[in-house]
Parts: structure tokens; sequence; C-alpha cells
């Protein structure tokens, strides 16, 4: 049950893609921009320092019923035990590169 209870207040699932809701928005520097993602308040994300979190987000139209997507690794720089929220620190010289050019 003690199990059950603390995987209860983990925001991620190793198991299957989950969705974020983008809170927050910020220009870090003229390559840099600090995204902010909310989730239940309740909980907290679920990686250790210095962990990965594989994002993706849609590309192009659908063809044929199938999506296509950009698949990048970011690391938080938020507070690992913080609740309803994570930051990302996305950086890159060209916005193409990333994720954060479908946000």
């Amino acid at each position: 049950e003690k199990g059950e209870d603390a995987a209860a207040k983990v925001a991620l699932n190793p198991e299957k893609w989950l969705e974020f809701k983008l809170q927050e928005k910020a220009t870090v520097s003229h390559d840099s921009e600090l995204f902010r993602f909310s989730f239940d308040p309740s909980t907290k994300l679920g990686l250790d320092v210095a962990s990965c979190l594989v994002t993706r987000a849609p590309i192009g139209q659908e063809v044929e019923g199938k999506r296509k997507y950009v698949i990048r690794p970011y690391t938080p720089i938020s507070d690992p035990d913080s609740k309803g929220y994570f930051d990302l620190l996305i950086k890159g010289l060209s916005r193409r590169e990333n994720v954060s050019a479908f946000c």
C-alpha cells in the first residue's frame, strides 16, 4: 500500500507518453527560452537530479492516419521535489532543432 501511495504522487508514467500544459514561456537570452509545464499540484514530476525527460511534439500534417514527431531529451532545471510543475531551459542554434519550435 505504501508503494501504491508513492506512485500516485508522481506525474510521470514510463509506460506511456503524457501531455503537460504549457503554463508559461519566457525568453532568457537570444537563443534560450524557459518553459514551465504544469500538472496535478499534489504530485511531483518523479525524476531524480540529472535525469532526462524525453519530449515529443507533432510535426507536419497527419499522413494516412500517422503522425510524425520530433523527439528530444531535456533535463528539467526545477527542484525535483517541486509539486505541480517542472521547468525546461531550452537552448538551440535553430528553433527548428528542438521541441520549443512547437510550443
